[in-house]
């Protein structure tokens, strides 16, 4: 398990884990649903109300999911436009060895010149700046208007909801 919380009335408690699988179960009723999500695992669930979430993602989104009639689903991701598409992976950056001796020429000989690395799934992309650069660490509501997320770089930052 990644993450685990209960919604407000204690009614609901939610679960996620690290095959991106989120587990609904009502307390209520004494039943569980789930619902496989699209995005990378959660790491932490914010819950809103029985029938209302948010999931963090290790991917440092924030994902909405609501309860309508007896089907969970997703609604929306407040930190991206295309929450389903993975932008700002894959691509990569040259860099140009420096010259003269030492290193640089030693790189040479594995790589027949210029090295190549490729981005990080650390680093914000260019298209996603408003995401955290480092992993959230944790996850809070504030008076059901806000979310406050820090990141391991000490970095917070907060989400109108």
């Amino acid at each position: 398990m990644n993450a685990v919380n209960w919604s407000p009335s204690g009614n609901s408690c939610f679960i996620a884990t690290h095959d991106s699988v989120l587990t609904i179960i009502d307390n209520v009723n004494n039943t569980q649903s789930s619902v496989n999500l699209t995005h990378s695992s959660g790491s932490h669930i914010i819950a809103v109300s029985d029938t209302q979430i948010y999931v963090v993602g290790f991917d440092r989104h924030i994902y909405l999911y609501e309860n309508s009639g007896d089907k969970w689903a997703f609604k929306k991701c407040l930190t991206k436009e295309t929450p389903l598409l993975d932008q700002g992976r894959g691509s990569s950056v040259v860099i140009e060895p420096t010259v003269g001796g030492g290193i640089a020429e030693r790189l040479k000989q594995f790589g027949g010149g210029a090295a190549v690395k490729k981005t990080s799934i650390v680093v914000t992309s260019q298209v996603q700046k408003n995401i955290h650069s480092a992993n959230i660490n944790s996850a809070y509501l504030i008076n059901n208007k806000y979310i406050a997320t820090t990141d391991y770089a000490g970095f917070v930052k907060f989400w109108n909801i």
